[in-house]
């Protein structure tokens, strides 16, 4: 069961934006609200109250899951508070893009932002929290935690990767990007998808460091090896 699902800039009729709205909502765990009405270019859904959040002018709408871990005051004390999708509307008011700075953890995040049409999804450094995602036949973006909650959006086809069941035949993993559906990918560990314009574009916010100077011991183990 997923914790967070959506769509974003469908070209789907209102009537048919609330059925694929429903249907994906209908994957989170719980008993999370059925939506009455959808938006004709998408939504966000969570499984709980807490792992959402709505601006009051209904512009941006938030959801996070995980255990995330804000370094500014000011959003750790929002979290506290109000919660993590709140303190992650707060961190996408003042720093955009550059949020990441500021969120540590593991966490799963979906950002949509209607001013300018824009979705924002991320997850942690370690990759432990996932998010799967895919285009649509309409020219938008299904996403969620699962693969099953993707798959629920009509525009998405279920057909198998053949790769992936090698893979996970051979390797028992599939490694990210790919999944076992051939049109869903899943981020790769500190990754962050940005759709705009009807474009998709990924990059990495975070990459390990390997740079520290070796001590003693490790001149010593080094010259064992050579």
């Amino acid at each position: 069961m997923a914790r967070i699902c959506g769509f974003s800039a469908s070209t789907l009729s209102a009537t048919a934006a609330t059925d694929a709205g429903r249907a994906m909502a209908g994957t989170l765990e719980g008993d999370a609200p059925e939506p009455v009405t959808v938006p004709a270019g998408g939504d966000l859904y969570a499984a709980s109250a807490a792992d959402l959040y709505r601006s009051s002018d209904g512009q941006v709408t938030t959801a996070i899951e995980g255990e995330p871990r804000w370094h500014r005051r000011e959003l750790a004390a929002t979290a506290r508070e109000q919660g993590h999708a709140a303190a992650l509307a707060e961190a996408w008011r003042t720093d955009g893009e550059r949020l990441f700075t500021q969120l540590g953890g593991t966490f799963a995040l979906a950002v949509r932002d209607a001013r300018n049409d824009t979705l924002v999804l991320a997850v942690d450094r370690m990759g432990v929290r996932p998010m799967c995602y895919a285009r649509t036949a309409d020219g938008g973006v299904a996403f969620g935690t699962t693969t099953f909650a993707v798959l629920a959006h009509p525009g998405v086809d279920d057909d198998l990767s053949h790769q992936a069941i090698y893979n996970y035949v051979y390797f028992h993993v599939i490694p990210s990007p790919g999944t076992v559906f051939a049109r869903v990918a899943k981020l790769e560990p500190a990754q962050v998808l940005r759709f705009a314009g009807g474009e998709v574009h990924t990059s990495f916010y975070w990459a390990p460091r390997f740079d520290q100077p070796l001590d003693e011991r490790g001149a010593e183990l080094e010259q064992r090896l050579m």
